[in-house]
């Protein structure tokens, strides 16, 4: 059936010297939200789409900040609270939507010289065990993860570089 919402959003963006912010609050009640099942990933099964047999609702916040410390030294962060679940769902019931943490944050800390070489060590926090399945009978653990990026722009478009992931 075809998906349909009512969304409403809430923000504020803006700059102050070195500082530029992003805020918004947001809130979608969902009619038939078409979600998906993996029968068996291992058997290379692909996923069966279907739609919540009632009421789905994703609210939440989202909010980034981006601050130039110094010329080169720039700090980027996010966080985002997630709340998405059925509301009053035949089969379950008021339960939490899976694979989407409640709490999230990421950081990166950029260093550009004048040459064009950077680095950014960054951090992705996911502060909350998460739901993996529609009845909510098992959870993944909370993760952090470190990555590290090398690169260099070339001033005409091109950028080199290196993303190592999940240094620890």
């Amino acid at each position: 059936r075809e998906q349909d919402a009512l969304t409403a959003e809430l923000g504020t963006r803006g700059r102050m010297g070195g500082l530029t912010w992003d805020l918004a609050v947001y809130r979608a009640e969902i009619d038939n939200e078409l979600l998906t099942f993996i029968v068996n990933p291992a058997q290379g099964i692909p996923a069966a789409t279907f739609n919540a047999q009632d009421g789905t609702m994703h609210q939440g916040v989202e909010a980034g900040v981006d601050w130039e410390i110094v010329s080169g030294l720039r700090l980027r962060q996010t966080y985002m609270w997630s709340d998405f679940k059925f509301t009053g769902d035949r089969q379950y019931g008021d339960n939490n939507l899976p694979l989407v943490p409640e709490h999230l944050y990421r950081a990166e800390l950029k260093w550009s010289g004048a040459d064009g070489l950077w680095i950014a060590p960054s951090v992705e926090w996911s502060m909350t065990d998460t739901w993996v399945d529609y009845a909510n009978t098992f959870k993944a653990p909370s993760y952090g993860v470190v990555n590290l990026s090398v690169g260099k722009d070339f001033g005409n478009g091109v950028t080199l570089y290196v993303d190592v992931r999940n240094l620890l």
